[in-house]
């Protein structure tokens, strides 16, 4: 059974495709799918230049939450349970990023090289 209500449609192409082609007209069961250029699909952000960068800046943004409240349990907390804490709230991203990063553009992965070397002494000590 499909739900109609979360039913989204995205056309995929490269920049010069994607503005030459016109928006779609579907329905199903008389209902109108909307037409989105990014969505979000299992968990994973997709654009219609499939470039990744939504995806990329959701891990830049998730793994920079986990730095800082590490940092803020890292007083109070003996380093083993650290070890622990920094691999579920930071490291588990990057592993994810690893298999985005093969995937992705040059130029996207510009925008994930500048944020890792603004903030280099984000790590606990």
């Amino acid at each position: 059974m499909l739900n109609t209500a979360k039913t989204k449609c995205i056309v995929n192409g490269s920049r010069n495709v994607l503005t030459t082609t016109p928006a779609l007209s579907l329905t199903i069961d008389g209902i109108s799918v909307e037409q989105v250029t990014n969505t979000k699909l299992l968990g994973v952000r997709l654009d219609s230049l499939l470039s990744w960068s939504d995806q990329i800046d959701h891990i830049i943004s998730m793994i920079g939450k986990g730095i800082a409240m590490s940092k803020k349990c890292s007083a109070c907390v003996p380093p083993s349970v650290m070890n622990e804490i920094m691999w579920s709230l930071v490291l588990s991203h990057l592993e994810c990023c690893l298999v985005i990063c093969c995937a992705a553009h040059i130029h996207t992965l510009k925008n994930f090289k500048l944020h890792r070397t603004e903030q280099p002494d984000l790590l606990p000590v």
